[in-house]
């Protein structure tokens, strides 16, 4: 029956579109991104897009760098210049709870298997592998034949 798949699809789709709404951020939280769709030069004017809600007001500050090799070494995330800002406290939303119930469940999961095993399973690799052979020896050693 082509229509009853067809209006079983449709159901799907409805779902899919009332869970992504869902589960989307949240527009009374504040939101900013910086963005560019290309890099500059020196002697270039670079443009920044700027998207936001729920912001008051913004402070940027501009930085020449006169050798950026050595400035992003020394950077421990090319994509953080500076301490990270602590979250505000929040409530945790329903997928943050289901995914923290699931890694915690799938842990115990994994100690009560491990439990199980008195030996550590190194152990079992070394009978995998090739048994170690003797270094052959610096003399000249010539093949035995039966004269």
């Amino acid at each position: 029956m082509p229509g009853a798949s067809l209006r079983r699809s449709l159901r799907l789709l409805a779902l899919v579109a009332a869970a992504a709404i869902g589960l989307s951020q949240s527009e009374e939280e504040p939101y900013f991104a910086l963005s560019s769709s290309q890099t500059f030069g020196t002697n270039g004017k670079p443009k920044v897009a700027l998207n936001a809600w729920n912001v008051d007001s913004l402070a940027f500050r501009v930085y020449r760098i006169d050798d950026p090799v050595k400035f992003f070494a020394q950077l421990e995330d090319a994509h953080q210049f500076g301490g990270r800002v602590p979250q505000p406290p929040r409530d945790r939303t329903w997928l943050e709870r289901l995914h923290s119930w699931k890694r915690g469940l799938h842990a115990q999961i994994r100690r009560a298997l491990r439990a199980q095993f008195t030996e550590p399973p190194s152990a079992h690799f070394e009978s995998w592998l090739p048994k170690e052979t003797k270094p052959a020896s610096k003399e000249t050693n010539y093949a035995e034949a039966p004269v």
